[in-house]
């Protein structure tokens, strides 16, 4: 490859990171969710979990970070299917757009939104044999929390018997 005389430099924004998950039907958005990024500690940015619906977001907040989406995806031209957008709201500031991708969430987001009524998939094949989605309104809310080693190997993994476990809560142990 040929050495680029070109150099993209970014700047770091110290501040709340969420992901806007969009559901685009012909141009209007048929879905939107605010979801929390846990990240882990710097200078690693690495993600440690995430929350659907965001409980940091207020409503105002919440509108900032869905209409700011729904611009940022009308912007590169994306009118059909999913997309996500991540945002960092750096205090006293409006949110920064630091990715937009049309696809589907990833981090098992998507069976976080299934817990919730939600299913991105059905709509996403709907939507592409051009029919309208019905995707109904979130309901209820779910997490995630994944939990990193920095050395070592896993000897074993102790989990509760499932029937033990809160009404509603799920458990599942992966080891990488």
């Amino acid at each position: 490859y040929p050495i680029e005389s070109k150099v993209l430099v970014e700047s770091y924004l110290r501040g709340m990171e969420q992901s806007v998950t969009l559901f685009l039907h012909n141009g209007k958005c048929k879905f939107s969710v605010v979801i929390d990024k846990n990240k882990g500690d710097l200078p690693y940015f690495f993600e440690t979990g995430h929350t659907i619906p965001s409980p940091r977001v207020n409503e105002i907040q919440k509108d900032y970070f869905i209409n700011g989406a729904i611009s940022a995806a009308q912007a590169i031209g994306l009118t059909n299917g999913p997309v996500i957008v991540d945002m960092v709201q750096a205090e006293s500031e409006e949110p920064s757009v630091i990715e937009v991708a049309a696809r589907l969430p990833g981090d098992e987001m998507t069976s976080l939104l299934r817990k919730c009524g939600v299913c991105l998939h059905e709509a996403a094949i709907l939507s592409s044999l051009g029919e309208t989605p019905n995707i109904p309104k979130l309901n209820g809310a779910a997490s995630i929390h994944f939990i990193y080693s920095r050395f070592g190997t896993v000897q074993k993994t102790v989990a509760p018997e499932p029937e033990t476990l809160p009404k509603g809560v799920d458990m599942k142990i992966y080891v990488h």
